[in-house]
């Protein structure tokens, strides 16, 4: 279920073709230190603004995505900047695969330049649901030493760690690359131990994959009923209900110690509730771990380091997930002994309006910036959906949160 909401951009090639699309990236200047102008969109997308390609005059929006091991522009963005492609390759997104076009460019952000960076040509970057045109890959990010805090609304890269003054207050440890994509090892209580793709463009937080059998006799578990929509970067297809399910822990630890830190400094947080589900693949940690820890990330020398500025794990929830498909936003997941199940909302009801806000005319707001207002009114404690069943009848509700992971 990590496709819910949003288009997976996670475009995956052979070990052999990332590396060699790695190796000759240069950076100039060689010393530098830059706060990123950035925005987050919706479901925690964060998105590199202000980027310039071969020196051109137009600025350029880019996801940051540490779970896509190249780097890739729109179609729009080659023909503006008369792209010539040098090579084609096959891409997968775990689904399907396809030949794109790639060739090198320049990337200049904050006035550093980064040279001859392969980059593809994927249609699919220009879509409705992101406000994108590429997405910034880790053979690029892994150039340099980045720090994200939310809780002050930074982002920076430099090249040397000594630029980052509070490095001292973070707990470190090792990242892995295997398959050119970083990978890190998380703790769940004293039970667990997980090794964890690092991808900051999935939404999710926790997403566990692997030890179904072993998580399930040990968590508490909580299910849903649903639609399962594959929002892949190729294709969206709707399959049969589904069951989702989450489990919850006492607690989350991302991060060891440093040699030098306050010794009541605690790395902790508390009940965490993951996504699990028995298939053969990465457990992820997602962009929705930034709600909680602030991260500096030094690729180079294949290190992270975490600090937890939030320690409460958001629990309340109204217990419905919303995508957007077909010109419409739908409800997709409702999870058991919540208010949305409470009131019969079922999955595939067509959601009109949400509060005040219009989810029917697009003309003046295109879902990638519906999403944002979407979640605005989501944080809210209570809401009115406006609903239209499979049968055609149009009904409000009025949801209020509950803490549904702590109902059993």
């Amino acid at each position: 279920m990590k496709n819910i909401l949003i288009l997976l951009f996670l475009l995956i090639c052979n070990d052999v073709f990332a590396q060699l699309y790695n190796k000759d990236i240069t950076v100039k200047p060689k010393h530098y230190n830059k706060n990123v102008d950035f925005e987050i969109q919706a479901f925690k997308k964060i998105v590199v603004k202000n980027v310039s390609i071969n020196g051109s005059k137009k600025k350029y929006n880019f996801l940051f995505d540490t779970g896509s091991n190249l780097t890739y522009i729109s179609k729009k963005i080659a023909d503006e900047i008369k792209f010539i492609p040098t090579i084609k390759d096959s891409v997968s997104d775990g689904y399907t695969s396809k030949l794109l076009d790639f060739g090198k460019v320049e990337i200049d952000i904050k006035d550093v330049c980064f040279k001859d960076v392969y980059v593809g040509i994927d249609e699919s970057v220009n879509n409705e649901l992101l406000c994108i045109d590429g997405i910034i890959g880790f053979n690029l990010i892994s150039k340099s030493i980045w720090k994200i805090d939310l809780s002050k609304n930074i982002l920076l890269f430099t090249d040397d760690l000594k630029n980052i003054k509070d490095k001292e207050e973070y707990y470190s440890q090792k990242i892995f690359i295997i398959h050119s994509l970083p990978y890190v090892v998380c703790g769940f209580e004293n039970i667990y131990r997980a090794t964890m793709l690092f991808d900051l463009g999935d939404n999710s937080t926790i997403y566990l994959y692997s030890s179904y059998d072993f998580l399930t006799k040990r968590g508490k578990i909580f299910k849903s009923s649903g639609i399962n929509i594959t929002q892949s970067s190729f294709s969206t297809e709707i399959d049969t209900l589904i069951t989702a399910e989450k489990i919850m822990f006492n607690k989350f630890n991302f991060g060891k110690t440093t040699k030098k830190r306050a010794e009541n400094l605690e790395n902790f947080l508390k009940y965490p509730v993951a996504d699990i589900e028995n298939i053969n693949t990465s457990n992820v940690i997602g962009a929705g771990i930034l709600d909680y820890y602030s991260l500096i990330m030094d690729f180079p020398h294949k290190k992270i380091y975490t600090r937890l500025f939030n320690n409460q794990f958001e629990l309340s929830s109204y217990g419905i997930a919303i995508g957007y498909f077909n010109k419409h936003y739908e409800v997709l997941l409702v999870w058991e002994n919540s208010p949305a199940q409470k009131q019969n909302i079922k999955p595939g009801d067509i959601i009109l309006q949400i509060n005040n806000l219009d989810l029917q005319n697009f003309s003046h707001n295109p879902p990638c910036i519906l999403n944002k207002n979407i979640e605005e009114e989501l944080k809210k404690d209570t809401i009115e959906l406006r609903i239209k069943n499979v049968n055609d009848k149009v009904k409000i509700y009025t949801l209020t949160k509950e803490n549904i992971f702590l109902s059993k």
